[in-house]
């Protein structure tokens, strides 16, 4: 059975931070096209997330309407890739209190806090250009609890807080079970038809039902 279509996912910007990003607010409606940045709300539309500055200086994603099986304690760091071709980015999921669910920070900031590389649980890489997802990983104790599909929203998230143009999306290369993710999706417009089987991304050892797509 076919999951239910979520209506499409609009935004609007607010002020810009010290930082440089911007806040940013999302809703759900049919009232224009996937991804339309609009001037203002509407009676009637769902709340879907915020992104908003911390009293550190920071940026952090909460949920309006984004409904996990399990109650999850996770926060990210921001990973560049200035040198790649094209040039990439990079959501590294941890598990912990260090800071409040949905907080983004800086890997330099990361390198101060003493939080074990072991403690990451997921990641999701894509391309500021236009928003493809090049790889979607969850670690294999964080499978099965919607953690991919977190991740997505959230890496979306802080791409409208850079203001970078489109929307995150998927093209037709994808693992069995980043297939399996790409079919779940309420928004299926944003994968296109698989066209290239990619092999899984986790070693022979370990390979398993684990919800994450690659090229």
């Amino acid at each position: 059975m076919a999951p239910e279509r979520l209506p499409n996912a609009v935004f609007k910007r607010g002020q810009r931070l010290d930082n440089g990003l911007w806040e940013a607010r999302c809703w759900r409606t049919d009232d224009f096209p996937d991804g339309t940045e609009v001037d203002q709300p509407r009676d009637g539309w769902i709340p879907a997330w915020t992104m908003s500055g911390t009293d550190r200086g920071l940026i952090r994603v909460t949920f309006d309407t984004f409904a996990l099986e399990d109650d999850l304690n996770v926060w990210f760091v921001f990973v560049d890739e200035p040198k790649a071709n094209p040039v990439a980015v990079n959501l590294v999921a941890f598990a912990g209190d260090e800071r409040p669910a949905g907080t983004i920070v800086s890997h330099y900031a990361f390198a101060t806090m003493g939080v074990p590389n072991d403690r990451q649980v997921g990641a999701v890489r894509w391309y500021p250009s236009d928003g493809l997802i090049h790889q979607i990983f969850v670690g294999p104790d964080w499978r099965r609890n919607k953690m991919a599909t977190y991740l997505l929203y959230s890496a979306s998230a802080f791409h409208h807080a850079n203001g970078w143009a489109g929307i995150l999306h998927g093209d037709g290369r994808r693992t069995e079970l980043g297939d399996h993710l790409a079919a779940a999706s309420g928004y299926p417009d944003r994968f296109r038809p698989l066209d290239k089987r990619m092999p899984p991304m986790d070693p022979p050892s370990t390979a398993r039902d684990d919800g994450k797509s690659g090229r």
